[in-house]
């Protein structure tokens, strides 16, 4: 028996759907790379172990969304976070697939100073302050997308990435404050929970 064909409100759905994890996917794999040339940059052990730390977080959601978007595509359900990290290890991330026109602006990217200057405890400050406005955007992303679709999985891993977004920014916010009171990152006993 033929498969009818899907009306223009299911196509604009799926079409919107496809866009939003597009999106979503360019978004952390630029959260990554950013955070990953910050990390390099960085004067600071704890800089840089920071920065380290959040670009593991981002490849991690990066994982989450490529196994998303995959499954979307060949017509499965959406997968439960721990599966669809799980999946994603499994996929190569050095090559995206292409994806279709993005349903959002992204930020303009950050510039980095040119390799040749020293790294800076301005430059942290910089990249600091920067990473803040990518993580409200990104949550604000998934706050978006959560609110448009009417799948329940699909709310799950929004409602889960928004969360953890929200943990970045306040990682992020508590760095910024103390790096620009003092000049200096977390001493040894105010290192944040992922530092030890």
């Amino acid at each position: 028996m033929p498969v009818p064909p899907i009306s223009l409100k299911e196509k604009a759905m799926v079409d919107e759907i496809s866009s939003i994890l597009a999106t979503a996917i360019k978004n952390e794999k630029m959260g990554k790379d950013f955070y990953a040339e910050a990390a390099l940059r960085s004067p600071d052990e704890r800089g840089r172990n920071t920065f380290s730390y959040l670009a593991r977080m981002e490849e991690d959601h990066l994982r989450i969304l490529l196994a998303e978007y995959q499954a979307f595509r060949e017509g499965k359900p959406w997968l439960h976070r721990d599966e669809a990290l799980e999946v994603g290890k499994g996929l190569d991330i050095s090559i995206l697939p292409e994806l279709e026109k993005a349903f959002a602006e992204f930020l303009p990217p950050f510039i980095f100073p040119p390799p040749e200057e020293a790294p800076s405890i301005e430059g942290d400050i910089a990249a600091l302050e920067y990473a803040l406005k990518m993580e409200e955007r990104s949550y604000r992303l998934y706050e978006e997308a959560k609110a448009k679709t009417p799948i329940p999985a699909a709310q799950e891993v929004y409602s889960f990435l928004m969360a953890e977004e929200n943990k970045h920014y306040k990682v992020l916010r508590e760095a910024l404050e103390y790096l620009t009171a003092n000049q200096t990152w977390w001493d040894d006993w105010e290192k944040p929970f992922f530092e030890g």
